[in-house]
């Protein structure tokens, strides 16, 4: 079924035509129309939301997965298109778990050196795996106690979507983002080649804002309780039942 989303050579065809190279660009007119693409793409997937100054998240970019942990398996390699984490390391809802706390590497190392525990996984922290020059920055999470077990853990994280490659790929987002982005790429090709900041950055600005703003309803208000112990302690200790005095003493 057609939609209204703008493929890759939609947009690099556009993008062509604004550097005065055609409508149907070869050679090196091609490669470089492609590449303002892919920096408009990345200036597009990762904005500023101007009412706060910060880096807004879009909802779109936002992955479900589950980790299976393996007996004696306290490192595990992230998916390759891991970027953060959007949501906690969860036991699965019936499992009777306690909540997981997301600490720091350095902790979890000093928990390590302090015992050799296997368990069900409590802590959990993400580093960087190891560099590959063909891969780029991976990422990898590790867990205290080390699991003695199978366990499903459920979690969410941002992805970083891949390059765009053939005419017939589109971009994440869906409609609304295609415009956005197809602004980006020309505000990008603007300033490279133009050298000026003019008519369609402000238009990328403003859909990009505008995108933001129809975004940010889709973001739960709420993620849940806040079980971090820095802000409230929180004990998994059962309660001890009150004890009348006359079982203390029976005699009395």
């Amino acid at each position: 079924m057609s939609n209204l989303q703008l493929t890759f050579q939609d947009v690099y065809t556009k993008v062509s035509e604004f550097l005065g190279t055609g409508s149907s660009p070869s050679g090196t007119n091609l490669t470089n129309a492609k590449n303002v693409v892919h920096r408009g793409y990345r200036k597009f997937l990762f904005p500023i939301d101007m009412r706060t100054g910060k880096q807004h998240t879009w909802s779109f970019l936002i992955k479900q997965a589950v980790l299976n942990t393996k007996d004696g398996e306290w490192v595990y390699d992230l998916p390759t298109d891991f970027k953060r984490l959007a949501g906690p390391f969860r036991h699965e809802k019936d499992s009777g778990y306690p909540e997981m706390v997301h600490t720091t590497i350095e902790r979890i190392w000093q928990m390590r050196a302090g015992v050799e525990s296997t368990n069900y996984p409590h802590f959990y922290a993400i580093k960087s795996a190891p560099y590959v020059k063909e891969i780029g920055t991976a990422y990898q999470v590790v867990f205290f106690e080390t699991p003695n077990n199978n366990y499903r853990l459920n979690y969410s994280y941002v992805f970083r979507p891949p390059k765009l490659e053939n005419d017939d790929d589109v971009f994440v987002g869906g409609d609304e983002a295609s415009e956005a982005i197809l602004e980006c790429c020309l505000a990008v090709a603007e300033v490279e080649y133009d050298d000026t900041i003019g008519i369609h950055n402000q238009m990328a600005d403003r859909l990009v804002q505008q995108l933001i703003q129809d975004d940010t309803p889709l973001v739960a208000d709420s993620v849940g309780k806040n079980y971090d112990p820095a802000v409230r302690y929180i004990s998994y200790q059962r309660p001890l039942p009150t004890i009348e005095t006359d079982e203390i003493y029976p005699n009395s």
